[in-house]
């Protein structure tokens, strides 16, 4: 697989990926037309299917080293057998500015990070066209106005990029669960003439050691120019929840679904939606989250769910925690009937 040359078009950038065009623009910065951005967004996706990648522009030797690792541990989670990138020759990194830069999705966890990191970052950065499509247009406003809004609350600037990545043929036969850590840590490399570091919130913590896409072992590999580094891996989601269930900002723009079943930011019946509503419950903290559902439809809404596999050991403590009778029932004939899945 081939990452050509990358241009600069106006606020875009744009690069042929085997003979499809990938870009990214925004109308908040100017986009550096990075070739590791590119490369990294292809990477583990191209290695999915054995596929190796060639860059035909120089990259660093910091990315190519990180890379060639990021390479050798998915080799042994999923047996991606993929040699190492190649690019023509290497080039000098250059001096970044010290400016702390997260992405920022709306969801939990890149919450926890906009609102806990130490020191706070002063960069949200935020891609429509992964969780959300461009085709979704109207959904695409509502995350955009969201993120905004959040960054004015905070005192965060926001750049929002928007990219056709997704549509191209090999994230089209891949899974995203796999893949999205070098197309996050690429919006860093994009941005890397306007900061010097781009954190990525831990989707797991360390004591649920599970392969994924972006992860402790690999994100800090992503670095070249920008260094990128993983951050939120010592907290279960559901503690991270638990400290910002009286944050008013978060109340109001907190946006977990990914499934889309309705029109609302959050449908309200994806197992996102409800695991989400159930945390903060159990905590006592979900009087304000009006975008997800309340208590007195949890039971029922947890009920609809099919068998859980990666999400089973969430709900097992939950029932470490304090729930109304008919939820805390409802959880454990979830998982009863989830006990033997294969995550």
């Amino acid at each position: 697989m081939v990452v050509g040359a990358v241009e600069r078009q106006g606020r875009r950038v744009a690069a042929d990926i085997d003979g499809t065009t990938v870009w990214f623009e925004s109308a908040d910065v100017a986009l550096v037309p990075s070739p590791e951005a590119f490369a990294s967004a292809v990477l583990v996706a191209a290695a999915a299917t054995g596929r190796a990648v060639q860059v035909v522009e120089p990259t660093t030797r910091r990315w190519q080293a990180g890379t060639a690792k990021i390479l050798r541990t998915i080799d042994d989670w999923w047996g991606w057998h993929a040699p190492a990138p190649v690019s023509p020759s290497r080039r000098r990194r250059r001096r970044r500015p010290k400016v702390l830069a997260t992405c920022f999705s709306g969801g939990a966890d890149s919450f926890h990070v906009l609102r806990t990191a130490t020191p706070a970052p002063s960069v949200a950065v935020t891609a429509l066209g992964f969780d959300v499509s461009l085709s979704d247009t109207a959904r695409c406003r509502s995350m955009e106005n969201d993120v905004r809004a959040v960054g004015g609350a905070l005192g965060v600037r926001s750049v929002v990029v928007r990219t056709n990545l997704l549509d191209h043929p090999l994230h089209q036969a891949t899974d995203w669960s796999y893949t999205h850590g070098g197309p996050l840590a690429a919006l860093g490399h994009l941005l890397s003439d306007d900061i010097g570091e781009l954190l990525i919130a831990a989707s797991h913590p360390v004591d649920f050691p599970r392969p994924w896409g972006s992860h402790w072992e690999l994100d800090s590999c992503w670095s070249s120019d920008v260094t990128i580094r993983h951050t939120g891996e010592q907290r279960w989601r559901a503690e991270k929840l638990a400290g910002m269930r009286h944050d008013p900002v978060v109340q109001a723009h907190l946006r977990v679904c990914w499934e889309h079943a309705t029109s609302e930011v959050n449908c309200g019946q994806c197992e996102k939606c409800v695991r989400t509503a159930c945390d903060l419950l159990t905590y006592d903290g979900l009087q304000g989250f009006d975008r997800l559902p309340q208590a007195d439809v949890l039971a029922a809404r947890i009920d609809g769910l099919p068998p859980a596999s990666t999400a089973l050991i969430a709900y097992q403590r939950m029932l470490e925690r304090s729930l109304p009778s008919d939820v805390r029932a409802a959880v454990e004939r979830l998982v009863a009937r989830s006990e033997g899945t294969t995550p």
